[in-house]
């Protein structure tokens, strides 16, 4: 049996992230895959949007600003 985050990407034609909040694009930029989300987009093929979610001053930190390049 194949294990749910991986057949969830797998299958995923886009992976939308929305709300993304500063928590999950920080463990995003960080690499930290410890939950069903973050096992989900480490292991897709698939383009990911992110829509990020939250106070402004938190939109322009340069952690945020980085991972929204990519």
């Amino acid at each position: 049996m194949e294990p749910v985050h991986t057949s969830i990407a797998d299958k995923a034609d886009l992976v939308l992230i929305a709300p993304a909040t500063a928590n999950i694009i920080g463990r995003l930029a960080s690499g930290i895959c410890d939950d069903i989300l973050t096992c989900v987009l480490f292991a897709t093929k698939a383009p990911v949007l992110i829509a990020p979610a939250m106070n402004e001053k938190m939109y322009k930190h340069k952690i945020v600003q980085e991972i929204s390049k990519n």
